[in-house]
């Protein structure tokens, strides 16, 4: 993501591949530990940044694994930062009636962990919070409190 972030192309860097090394850990269903989360939510905002056709059903089968892990509750791992990360690692297929619904649950958590002052908890919170609600296009004037 920061070599993305400078403009660098990670599928070259002194002649290392780090695209290809994060797919090297995808296990055909998702990436890392199975019983985790934030490296598929990770990885998925690094691929879906790769114009790449064989990244296609590695992203949708992560982006199925992610979704099982998304609790009642909206969240995932009951943690407003790992939420805001899944929000912002679904936005690009926000549009699909699928995930509209499942970013909905999570807006839903995250709304609800808002403090009084518009913060999230800690000042890392409320920036991946913003990073979210950026990914997704909405006004974060439409989430102040009142």
């Amino acid at each position: 993501m920061a070599l993305m972030a400078l403009g660098i192309d990670p599928q070259n860097i002194n002649g290392e591949n780090y695209i290809e090394k994060i797919i090297k850990e995808f296990d055909g269903t998702q990436f890392g530990d199975k019983e985790k989360v934030n490296d598929d939510i990770f990885a998925i905002i690094v691929l879906q940044n790769i114009n790449s056709v064989k990244n296609e059903n590695i992203i949708k089968s992560t982006i199925d694994f992610i979704l099982s892990k998304q609790n009642e509750n909206g969240s995932w791992d009951d943690n407003v930062d790992m939420t805001s990360a899944g929000i912002n690692a679904l936005a690009f297929k926000r549009n699909t009636e699928e995930i509209k619904n499942v970013i909905e649950k999570a807006k839903k958590f995250l709304k609800d962990k808002q403090r009084a002052d518009g913060g999230f908890g800690n000042i890392s919170s409320t920036a991946w919070t913003g990073v979210a609600i950026n990914s997704i296009e909405e006004d974060i004037m439409d989430w102040k409190v009142f």
